[in-house]
């Protein structure tokens, strides 16, 4: 057990310091080869990214990890299944009504990006796989699988970051629409490896393929609140 602790904590060590360290060069690349206009879009891209990832899983990440923690693993896996497959629909409906309505035009004129539209839908893209990746995170810490999501955390904060390093050694050029479509391919690369972690687990409710209401009410009565007095 000394062993496993010891393990996680070098791997909290590892990801805070290579966070603290690439982030002022992450910052450098940018502001040299951006226009201050469009470092001035990616400050904004990164603030909204980050906070609609928290607001758009409704708090239910915090359900899974408070209440589910203690589950047994069949009904704790039922419970994901039902509420992961509840916040895709709910996130494709958002995003739908988001490209497909006046409410586009609004949020741009908002955030002052109107000539920023690409950008803007790489980084509605990104907040989808954001919120995800959130959510199976929650999954795998009240699975106790500490190790696990500090792996997670690191390759989702950083690899997308490396990329681009590559990425600007190799064209010695940057657009910002470059920057948000490798961000974009950084933490849908982070989805896809919990989708592929989590493969298993899931396959046993394949014969069932059913999702249970109760979860869904249970944990948004539970997260709500919670999410209210976040954003208040």
């Amino acid at each position: 057990m000394k062993k496993v602790y010891a393990r996680i904590t070098k791997q909290i060590g590892f990801s805070y310091a290579s966070t603290i360290l690439l982030s002022p060069l992450l910052v450098l690349l940018l502001t040299r080869n951006l226009t201050v206009s469009q470092y001035g879009v990616y400050a904004i891209l990164a603030v909204t990214v980050n906070v609609a990832g928290v607001l758009l899983d409704l708090g239910l990440s915090q359900y899974i990890m408070s209440r589910l923690a203690g589950a047994p693993p069949r009904q704790r896996a039922r419970a994901f299944f039902s509420l992961s497959t509840f916040l895709m629909l709910f996130l494709v409906g958002v995003f739908v009504l988001i490209l497909f309505t006046p409410l586009e035009s609004i949020l741009l004129g908002w955030l002052k990006l109107t000539a920023y539209v690409p950008e803007f839908r790489v980084g509605l893209a990104i907040i989808l796989c954001i919120t995800l990746v959130r959510f199976f995170t929650a999954y795998f810490t009240a699975q106790k699988r500490m190790m696990l999501v500090n792996v997670i955390f690191v390759v989702n904060q950083l690899t997308w970051v490396l990329i681009l390093f590559g990425y600007y050694a190799l064209t010695r050029e940057l657009s910002l629409l470059a920057v948000m479509a490798i961000w974009f391919v950084g933490t849908l690369g982070s989805l896809l490896a919990c989708g592929w972690l989590t493969r298993r687990e899931f396959a046993t409710l394949e014969q069932l393929r059913t999702w249970k209401p109760q979860f869904i009410v249970e944990g948004l009565l539970f997260s709500l609140p919670l999410l209210f007095f976040v954003t208040g």
